[in-house]
C-alpha cells in the first residue's frame, strides 16, 4: 500500500472515509416531486450545476471526472474530486442515486466520502 511520505516519515496510510448521507440536499425540483431529464447523464449535469462543482476545479480541486453506472431504470452517478490543496483531505466523492418513472429520471439519494492523505479514525480524516 502506497504510504505518504511526510516531515518526519510519521508513516500515514492514506484511506477513504465510509459512504455517508452528504450534508448538502438535493434540491426540490430534481427530487421526485420535481421536474424530470431525459436522461440520466442530463440530471447529473443538472446536479453538478445547482451544486455549482465546477467552480473548484482549478481552484481548490485539480481533477473531476463523472461516471455514470446504469442498470434499467436505476442509475448511480459518481463525481470524483480530486488533487485539494490540503495535506489531510486529498478528494472527495459523490454518489448520486437516479431513477426513472414514465415522465423521466430524477434524484433519489445523494452520499458523500472523502480520501485522506493520512489516514481514517473514527469516519473522519486526519
Amino acid at each position: 500500500m502506497y504510504r505518504a511520505s511526510l516531515p518526519g516519515d510519521l508513516g500515514f496510510e492514506p484511506g477513504s472515509t465510509a459512504w455517508q448521507e452528504a450534508q448538502r440536499p438535493i434540491p426540490r425540483h430534481l427530487g421526485a416531486g420535481g421536474e424530470r431529464h431525459a436522461s440520466p447523464g442530463a440530471l447529473l449535469q443538472e446536479w453538478m450545476s445547482e451544486a455549482d462543482l465546477m467552480a473548484s476545479l482549478g481552484q481548490d480541486a485539480w481533477e473531476q471526472t463523472q461516471r455514470i453506472y446504469l442498470e434499467d431504470d436505476t442509475a448511480t452517478g459518481i463525481v470524483m474530486q480530486w488533487g485539494f490543496k490540503d495535506d489531510a483531505v486529498l478528494g472527495q466523492d459523490y454518489r448520486l442515486q437516479m431513477r426513472r418513472d414514465t415522465r423521466g429520471w430524477y434524484a433519489e439519494h445523494l452520499e458523500t466520502r472523502y480520501h485522506c492523505g493520512r489516514g481514517v479514525s473514527e469516519g473522519l480524516c486526519l
